[in-house]
C-alpha cells in the first residue's frame, strides 16, 4: 500500500525538506529512504503484516519517530509529521526503544531510534539531555519505579558506549506517576510506556 506524507515545521507550519527513513522492525533493515521535496512532501510504500519505524530528520530540528503498520493507515489519507526546532526544553517521546520482553536490558544489535538520537547529539555537541523512563500501572508502584530507572539507565549506557560523553546525560525513572493516557486499555498502557528525552544547553 502507498501513502502520501508531509513534513512541516511545528512552529511555522511551513513545509520542510528532510531525510525520511522507514525501517522494518522485525529484522531492523531499512525498507525505504528518501528526501522529502522542498514543500515537505513524500510517498511511502508499506507491505502487509510488517511493522515499521518511521523517522524524519532535518538539520536544526529534533527528529521524529513513530511505529506504523498498514492497519494504522487504513483510515488516513496522509501522514503529517511536525518537527520541533532544537531549542532549550524541547522534548521528544521515544516509544520504540527495543528492550527485551518484560526486562530492562536493551535487545542486542541496532537500535534505530536511539541511533537517530546519537546522530542528533553528535551534530549538536552543545546539547545535553535528560532521559526519563515511564511505565504503565501494571505491577507495584515500587517495581515500576525500579524498572523505569533501570530502563533509563540502560539507554544512558547505550549512548555512552556509542561515544556520547556521560557529562551530557542524566537518567531518571518515574514509574507510573506521570501517565499521558488512561491505563484501562492496551493502547493507553502502550502510550504510557515511554522514554522521554528533554534537551538542554550545556
Amino acid at each position: 500500500i502507498g501513502i502520501n506524507g508531509s513534513v512541516k515545521d511545528a512552529i511555522s507550519l511551513l513545509g520542510l525538506s528532510c531525510y525520511i527513513e522507514l525501517t522494518q522492525l522485525t529484522d531492523k533493515t531499512v525498507h525505504e529512504k528518501m528526501i522529502s521535496d522542498a514543500q515537505g512532501n513524500f510517498f511511502l510504500t508499506l507491505s502487509k503484516g510488517e511493522t515499521y519505524l518511521l523517522t524524519a530528520q532535518s538539520n536544526g530540528y529534533v527528529f521524529y519517530s513513530s511505529q506504523i503498520t498498514i492497519n494504522d493507515l487504513l483510515n488516513k489519507d496522509s501522514i503529517l509529521i511536525q518537527l520541533q526546532p532544537i531549542k532549550k526544553d524541547a522534548l521528544i517521546t521515544l516509544k520504540n526503544i527495543l528492550f527485551e520482553s518484560n526486562a530492562f536490558q536493551l535487545q542486542s544489535g541496532p537500535q534505530p531510534e536511539l541511533d537517530k538520537l546519537i546522530m542528533l547529539l553528535n551534530e549538536n555537541p552543545k546539547l545535553s539531555i535528560s532521559i526519563t523512563g515511564h511505565t504503565d500501572n501494571t505491577g507495584t508502584k515500587s517495581g515500576n519505579l525500579l524498572l523505569s530507572q533501570k530502563r533509563a539507565n540502560a539507554v544512558l549506557e547505550y549512548l555512552v558506549q556509542k561515544g556520547i560523553n556521560k557529562i551530557r546525560l542524566t537518567a531518571k525513572g518515574l514509574g507510573d506517576t506521570q501517565p499521558i493516557d488512561k491505563n484501562t486499555s492496551e493502547e493507553g498502557k502502550n502510550n504510557n510506556r515511554r522514554t522521554e528525552i528533554h534537551f538542554h544547553s550545556l
